[in-house]
């Protein structure tokens, strides 16, 4: 066989395994692929480009400048296959293929949430967040390509207006990694709870730390936080003032001091009868509450800070995550156990 004879069939063995390769990629591949599938399908597709490049390009060295030497046509070809193979390793790093990486979807969904792509709204004088089209669309790629990890995300794509506790528990699943925080100083003042209210705890024995008793000693008889729907959640709730003098309770939210009066106060909730959040809001009639929050999380290195976010920040404990919500009328710090109820989009939105 001659060398014209062994490059042609080289050609066509390399163009039908690039064919081939393609189709598969087409027809089997789901739109969002793992990083390190993403990788290899880059690595292997500049392999089978440059190779049949290499192929090609020979027959047109040979056709165009048959005087060159042997050597010198090996080293053109060499140049040619490579360089295109470099360029279509390169292509696919760049994202402008038809399929995307695992990390290419979620920094996409980052920037979505982040670009007014959620935002706080009120339904029945409870905070949601309404989430955009692109948000959701690009939340069910994500959610199809892993359904085990990104489970979350399927709360994205229920619907346009979520809760807020639903809204942080799947942006936490597209983080890149939890925010930096100085942990040991949370978990000193946060690990159980607030000062002497420790999440746990039956509501008769909440209810008797108090400083004025909630005039209620009937689990029954507590208000029902009703847009719990699957789960008994009941409440009572104090204006901050009247928690001034626990000192370990005040002290504990010491960048909050600004607010501790007028309409801000505290909620604690229960399910099953024990404590599992605690609340402190700060209203309106704070004008800095937002400052506030951040000062909070400055003073315990929390990264990042969205302002622009219903979820500012979150920092989960072994037993307790730390949160920062904001909303059109409140900034609130939440305090909760890691396996309390969460609102769900069924759940939503609240009956009252």
């Amino acid at each position: 066989m001659t060398e014209l004879q062994q490059q042609r069939v080289g050609t066509w063995v390399f163009g039908s395994a690039l064919l081939l390769f393609y189709g598969t990629v087409y027809f089997f591949s789901p739109e969002v692929i793992p990083d390190f599938k993403y990788r290899m399908l880059g690595v292997i597709s500049g392999l089978l480009v440059g190779l049949l490049s290499f192929l090609i390009t020979g027959d047109i060295v040979v056709t165009v400048d048959a005087t060159l030497s042997g050597g010198a046509k090996g080293g053109i070809k060499a140049a040619g296959g490579f360089g295109v193979g470099l360029l279509v390793v390169w292509w696919w790093s760049t994202g402008l293929t038809p399929y995307k990486s695992e990390s290419q979807v979620r920094e996409a969904l980052q920037q979505a949430i982040a670009s007014n792509g959620a935002q706080a709204v009120d339904v029945n004088k409870v905070t949601a967040v309404a989430v955009s089209r692109q948000v959701q669309e690009l939340a069910t790629k994500l959610a199809d390509s892993d359904p085990a990890k990104y489970q979350s995300l399927k709360l994205l794509r229920a619907g346009k207006t979520i809760p807020v506790e639903t809204f942080s528990t799947a942006v936490s699943t597209v983080q890149e990694s939890a925010p930096q925080a100085n942990v040991r100083g949370l978990s000193a003042l946060f690990s159980e709870g607030i000062g002497p209210f420790k999440l746990g705890m039956q509501f008769t024995t909440v209810n008797q730390l108090l400083p004025q008793p909630y005039g209620v000693s009937n689990w029954h008889d507590l208000p029902v936080a009703s847009e719990y729907k699957h789960a008994d959640v009941h409440y009572f709730w104090l204006p901050l003032s009247n928690l001034r003098q626990m000192s370990a309770f005040y002290d504990a939210l010491t960048p909050f001091h600004a607010c501790w009066g007028g309409e801000s106060y505290a909620t604690f909730l229960f399910s099953e009868g024990k404590l599992s959040r605690i609340s402190t809001r700060l209203y309106p009639d704070c004008s800095q509450r937002v400052d506030l929050l951040r000062q909070f999380a400055d003073k315990y290195a929390i990264r990042p800070f969205d302002p622009n976010s219903p979820l500012a920040f979150q920092v989960t404990l072994p037993a307790t995550t730390v949160a920062g919500y904001i909303s059109r009328d409140a900034a609130s710090l939440e305090i909760f156990a890691n396996e309390s109820p969460q609102l769900e989009p069924t759940d939503w939105p609240p009956s009252n």
